[in-house]
């Protein structure tokens, strides 16, 4: 088996999974062009460079990865026509889990993605008076 596996027809913009198949820690991400973006996961990888570290650790270590397409997401063209990537990869980070370390290779929200998702609770709460 390929220490990291790519799925073939992927060739669109969309939400993926890396799963490390050893220790089913997942990885979430999005992309305009999911294969490439994985090519470049990969590419980082073999060369020990990889912006996250514990995914590089365990890469290093032999573990085996498998990439999977979650959703396509198509593209608008609008000003911000990565919105929808985006949002659909915030969901499946918060679905998954993989934010939590010991499920997932993903970071923390931010004090400020925290903050924000607090204020929306708090709004939220208002409005049900």
């Amino acid at each position: 088996m390929e220490q990291f596996r790519i799925c073939k027809n992927c060739d669109f913009s969309g939400v993926y999974a890396i799963v490390n198949v050893d220790n089913h820690k997942v990885y979430i991400g999005s992309s305009r062009n999911v294969k490439s973006r994985l090519y470049n996961h990969s590419y980082l990888l073999k060369i020990g460079k990889h912006q996250n570290k514990e995914m590089q650790f365990d890469y290093n270590n032999g573990d085996a990865f498998e990439c999977k397409v979650i959703s396509k997401v198509p593209l608008y063209l609008t000003y911000n026509k990565d919105r929808y990537l985006h949002y659909y990869e915030r969901i499946a980070i918060s679905l998954l889990d993989s934010g939590n370390p010991q499920k997932g290779y993903n970071k923390k929200d931010t004090d400020e993605d925290i903050s924000i998702l607090n204020n929306i609770a708090r709004f939220k709460a208002e409005m049900e008076v």
